[in-house]
């Protein structure tokens, strides 16, 4: 046996070595020949720019594969290397297993094991056997046949097509598994990338920003590697601060910079921004990156971008002064807070940016969140989610920007993004949420509950809160919350901060107590005991009353020079055995 011959025809890739046999389209009836080896086979990328193959298009690869036992007589036996000693194989079924590997881990899904395309993979189904004269039932692989057929339905109700992408009767050699993939992948590119604008703005202006370098990183791509299908990457602004790249469909960072002139010629400033957004058959097809100059120690920026819609877009960051909130264009700005103000807001209703300029951080917490009404075109609402939208935070965490995008969450008009929390020191930390709600952020429904000193709730007591903070309007605004029900309980939605809630009912005297209001594991809710004058039997009297809320366990413990004070634990003696200096009495224990 001459097994050198016989191994240069079991090895892959010896399809390249058919490019000059002669297509023979009577092997495949009524199906288009697209050799993935041959050049002049276009049929496949034809289709993909007539647009009959769309990003969701479903494929169906089906490989006619010859069973014949091998060694036989008139078969020869495939040998895994140069020597018959290392075994026999069958190259038939190591083709279609390699090629079945190679379309779900190349072709269904991409590097990053992000979902490409809708692919369902068969041998020998009796669909494509022949001869189509006989039933399914009879119909067998042709001898020597290894066969690769691509079929799909055309977009927009077209015909079904199929292809022949190989055809082992036609070129007498094997295919190479990894090469047919990759000419699938090189082929539909073009269906799954996308004309995509990027629109550069500076700020604090809003404005277009005319020359800026934007360059666009797939995520997960090599470093300087250009991804399969993709013309434009990069490149600069025009006079509107727009750009239009060619992308493929995947997740992007989107960096803008422009070098502007400054105190030192030999180090010109330097304005930048960056972007993160997914492109998508789905989505919007646009993105603003907001070009920002360097920012003052003590100064934070934050700004808002989306895509071309939706229009009625707001932001807002409450400070430890009060809240600022942007406005539509054209309407009357709200009121401002020390320290704080909203510098832009877009003129046409989309991309942004909105931006709130934070003069002079103070000890305390910062909370940003967004609105934004959804956009309907035909049937397709454009919210949060189909918006691209970014929320950039400059002047935090160093000299790179902070951006949230992509944010969690099904549905909702409000985006929560973060705290920015600045402790007593100066230091700041961010606290991210990054999530679309239905209900406005930084509210919270407490729950307020009144009891007398025997535990008994008080009903129709008259409960309302004034909150604390610097700014003195804030500061004086008081909630009448209403009355408490038959269980002595009343609940309010109240903004994340610090008050004071004061009680009054007849027959007790005025109680206030402190109430904060935040997010988990702060208990969302206080109780107030109510005292009468009947307490109180000398004017020199001392009442001290423990009280909380959540379903925490208590105790109150009073030591004084001749006197400890407290419930006994289980097995514990009595402490009240010795003489006191002076009564002292224990009023409940719930």
């Amino acid at each position: 046996m001459n097994t050198t011959a016989n191994t240069a025809a079991s090895r892959p890739g010896t399809a390249n070595a058919a490019r000059s046999a002669e297509d023979n389209p009577s092997l495949h009836p009524g199906r288009e020949l697209c050799y993935y080896f041959k050049p002049t086979h276009t049929f496949l990328a034809h289709q993909v720019e007539l647009g009959n193959i769309k990003y969701d298009t479903a494929l169906e690869i089906e490989v006619e594969h010859c069973t014949m036992t091998r060694p036989a007589i008139s078969l020869r036996a495939s040998y895994s290397d140069k020597h018959a000693q290392a075994g026999q194989y069958n190259r038939y079924i190591r083709n279609w297993e390699m090629l079945e590997e190679e379309v779900h881990s190349n072709l269904e899904n991409d590097a990053n094991g992000v979902r490409m395309w809708s692919v369902k993979v068969s041998s020998n189904n009796p669909r494509i056997l022949g001869p189509k004269a006989q039933p399914e039932a009879l119909r067998k692989a042709r001898l020597g046949a290894f066969e690769i057929i691509l079929s799909w339905q055309s977009a927009g109700g077209g015909s079904r097509q199929q292809i022949v992408l190989f055809s082992k009767l036609n070129s007498l050699r094997f295919p190479n598994p990894p090469d047919v993939v990759e000419y699938l992948v090189r082929t539909l590119a073009p269906a799954r990338s996308t004309r995509f604008t990027v629109y550069a703005r500076e700020l604090p202006s809003g404005l277009g920003c005319r020359g800026a370098l934007v360059n666009a990183e797939q995520e997960g791509a090599p470093e300087g590697r250009k991804p399969t299908g993709v013309e434009k990457l990069r490149g600069e602004s025009d006079k509107n601060g727009q750009i239009e790249l060619v992308l493929p469909f995947g997740v992007f960072m989107a960096t803008a910079e422009i070098y502007r002139g400054g105190p030192d010629p030999a180090n010109p400033e330097v304005s930048s921004g960056h972007a993160k957004f997914d492109v998508h058959g789905q989505l919007l097809k646009s993105v603003c990156v907001p070009v920002c100059p360097p920012m003052a120690p003590g100064q934070v920026r934050v700004a808002c971008t989306w895509a071309e819609f939706p229009h009625e877009v707001s932001m807002a960051v409450k400070t430890p002064y009060g809240i600022v909130r942007s406005h539509p264009a054209g309407e009357d700005e709200a009121p401002g807070v020390p320290h704080a103000a909203v510098e832009c807001v877009p003129t046409e209703g989309g991309f942004g940016p909105i931006s709130v300029l934070i003069d002079d951080l103070v000890e305390g917490r910062y909370h940003v969140f967004c609105k934004c009404k959804p956009y309907a075109v035909g049937s397709k609402m454009f919210g949060w989610k189909e918006a691209n939208a970014q929320v950039t935070l400059f002047g935090v965490g160093g000299s790179e920007p902070l951006s949230f995008s992509r944010m969690a969450g099904d549905e909702g008009d409000y985006w929560d993004i973060c705290f920015i929390e600045v402790a007593a020191g100066g230091k700041v930390s961010v606290r991210e949420f990054n999530a679309v709600q239905v209900d406005e952020p930084g509210n919270r429904m407490v729950t307020i509950v009144v009891r007398d000193m025997s535990g008994q709730p008080v009903a129709g007591a008259k409960v309302s809160c004034q909150a604390e903070g610097r700014d003195e309007q804030v500061a004086v605004e008081v909630r009448d919350l209403g009355d408490t029900g038959a269980d002595g309980t009343i609940e309010a939605l109240l903004p994340l901060g610090e008050y004071t809630a004061n009680v009054t009912a007849a027959e007790y005297i005025r109680t206030t107590v402190k109430l904060v209001v935040d997010l988990d594991p702060q208990v969302a809710g206080v109780t107030v005991p109510m005292v009468k004058d009947a307490c109180f039997v000398g004017s020199s009297d001392l009442l001290c009353v423990l009280s909380w809320a959540g379903d925490a366990i208590a105790k109150l413990v009073i030591e004084t020079p001749g006197r400890l004070l407290k419930v006994p634990e289980e097995g514990e003696e009595d402490p009240y055995g010795s003489d006191p200096s002076r009564s002292m009495l224990l009023r409940g224990t719930n």
